[in-house]
């Protein structure tokens, strides 16, 4: 992605504007990520077209934009949420299907297969009591390194490549404050923080700005995130040194004042893939490893996309294919 940016837009373009959008999406190593795998977009639309701007200018959605839309404000369709919060989506999931159907807290120990070709699982409930369970299909959803483990009995080299997809770290800060303490006008959903400054913070998102229901009345509520490839030293601190360089780099950056009035931190070790040059060939080894067994699919973040639409995208791929192979209809119809 480095080469690419510099190439097209020189240094300081790459380094103040391209790094720190790119690295607040993956917290990778902008020398490392893979174009192809993350910014396939661009790189057709230079080899298509001979160069981006040419074909931004050109592209259907700018000519057809009419003028009673220009000037009126930037729009972010992009930023959507459930109201009521992720897990939202879960629940209504789970109530769509039958009853008994999803059984949440429960740990799959272990996935086998007998010499009929039939899955069986050995399923651990929130006390800890296993029990087995005869399946026809599975669809393995789980990180990567959880992945791996659950398959190493069924097909060692299959878990080994899993296993070799490299994985960063981050913290997520959720910080309360009253809207007198920021002296930022706050008039965006956030920002961003090049690598060239050497902060500890990679981004920041005014979450109450951005979606409503978040904060009380006169005050808001921030989401920062740290660590990430390029910053893992950051994972060796103590939860309360973390908020101490959080807080003194928002002291600069937003006018931050005072304490906060609610804080939560959240430490996600070894959940965010890194798409280095060369991934998409590792997915295919993968794919195809995979799809020597009948009524295995593989599904999640770590092989086409680490955003929540390509997730569901990975989902419904992986329901299809196992269902076309045990014999029902497509899993999942698109609404």
């Amino acid at each position: 992605m480095a080469d690419f940016a510099i190439r097209r837009f020189g240094r300081e373009v790459f380094e103040r504007l391209v790094q720190p959008l790119v690295g607040g999406v993956y917290t990778a190593d902008p020398y490392r990520l893979s174009m192809a795998a993350t910014l396939e977009r661009f790189a057709r639309m230079e080899r298509e077209q001979g160069g981006l701007i040419r074909a931004v200018l050109t592209s259907p959605r700018v000519e057809g934009r009419s003028r009673a839309t220009e000037g009126s404000g930037a729009r972010y369709g992009l930023f959507v949420t459930p109201r009521l919060g992720m897990a939202s989506w879960i629940e209504a999931v789970r109530s769509r299907l039958p009853p008994d159907s999803v059984h949440v807290g429960h740990r799959v120990r272990r996935l086998s297969r007998d010499a009929r070709g039939d899955w069986t699982l050995t399923i651990a409930d929130p006390h800890g009591n296993e029990r087995l369970s005869a399946v026809d299909g599975v669809v393995v959803a789980l990180p990567a390194p959880e992945a791996a483990t659950l398959l190493n009995e069924t097909d060692a080299e299959l878990a080994s490549a899993i296993r070799s997809i490299p994985l960063a770290s981050s913290v997520v800060l959720s910080i309360g404050a009253r809207r007198d303490q920021i002296a930022h006008p706050l008039d965006g959903f956030g920002f961003v923080v090049p690598m060239k400054e050497n902060r500890a913070i990679l981004a920041g998102s005014f979450s109450s700005v951005k979606f409503a229901g978040r904060a009380p009345v006169g005050h808001v509520l921030l989401r920062i995130f740290m660590g990430g490839a390029c910053r893992p030293d950051l994972m060796e601190c103590d939860d309360d040194a973390l908020l101490r360089l959080a807080l003194d780099e928002l002291r600069e950056l937003i006018g931050f004042r005072g304490d906060p009035t609610l804080v939560r931190l959240t430490r996600w070790n070894g959940t965010m893939p890194q798409y280095h040059v060369g991934h998409l060939t590792l997915v295919d080894s993968i794919e195809r490893l995979a799809s020597h067994w009948h009524g295995l699919a593989l599904a999640g973040n770590a092989y086409r996309g680490v955003g929540i639409p390509f997730c569901i995208r990975s989902g419904e791929s992986a329901a299809d294919r196992v269902a076309s192979q045990v014999g029902v209809a497509e899993a999942s119809p698109r609404r």
